[in-house]
């Protein structure tokens, strides 16, 4: 086995913390490179951008089987409200931090310097990105059972969180 580079130590770690066992890694460098990376950075052949919105709609519907399956007979009013608590820029930026997902992201300088692995915005995109990410390359099951395991805390916390919602 050859010697690994320094960004694929990085990207094999993040793989690790979000559990998974993967080959290749191109995706996954691609889902946390920024696209104000790709200015100061040439080489770069693409951005997050595209598998952040499909890693979205991934979340979105791995959220709401969830919400089916586990607490059932409820309004489709109230899995929606369920869905936008565990599936929103907040919730995904927590995520991302407890991830460590900032410290692996590709940014421009000027992103840097601004405080860009810190923006909830920026985290919350990339982590629905490494979602996508991982549906393109390892299929629904294991991008389901990723946004699962990542959520978990926020989905078991989902319940309580409809005493909160004003239905008027």
């Amino acid at each position: 086995m050859g010697e690994q580079s320094p960004r694929e130590q990085e990207l094999r770690a993040l793989g690790s913390r979000l559990g998974l066992d993967l080959g290749s890694f191109n995706l996954l460098d691609r889902a946390v490179t920024h696209a104000s990376a790709l200015g100061d950075r040439p080489e770069l052949s693409g951005n997050n951008e595209s598998l952040e919105f499909l890693g979205d709609a991934v979340l979105g519907l791995a959220v709401a089987e969830w919400l089916y399956e586990h607490v059932p007979n409820l309004s489709p009013g109230q899995y929606t409200q369920m869905r936008a608590q565990v599936v929103n820029r907040q919730t995904l930026a927590r995520v991302a931090k407890r991830l460590d997902l900032g410290g692996v992201v590709r940014i421009s300088r000027g992103e840097e310097s601004s405080g860009g692995r810190e923006r909830p915005a920026l985290l919350a995109d990339c982590l629905e990105a490494v979602v996508g990410a991982v549906f393109v390359g390892e299929g629904w099951g294991t991008a389901r059972d990723l946004s699962i395991r990542i959520l978990g805390e926020e989905l078991r916390r989902a319940p309580d969180s409809l005493g909160d919602w004003n239905y008027c």
